[in-house]
């Protein structure tokens, strides 16, 4: 299985936590660009829950990897580095 990088992308109420109401859609845009700009051959999926609805932004290495609760634009590089050492060590 190729190495990915999940990111949840639901959107609930106006009142209710959810990952796209705190950002996660431009965090992926943002995401894609650095794994593109770093040549890495990780995929990045956007689903619609990964369960952690208050902690959220909410992202995921899999299969397997690190999670990453409440990410922020600042959290990016540091994201993608740490998905440019996952792949080296689970490679497609």
């Amino acid at each position: 299985m190729k190495p990915k990088l999940i990111v949840c992308v639901k959107q609930r109420s106006q009142t209710s936590d959810s990952c796209a109401g705190r950002g996660s859609l431009a965090l992926a845009d943002q995401l894609q660009q650095g794994i593109r700009k770093k040549g890495l051959n990780i995929d990045l999926e956007k689903v619609h829950c990964l369960g952690e609805c208050h902690q959220g932004p909410n992202m995921r290495l899999a299969p397997g990897g690190e999670f990453f609760h409440g990410v922020e634009a600042k959290d990016i590089a540091m994201i993608i580095d740490k998905a440019g050492d996952f792949f080296i060590k689970n490679p497609p």
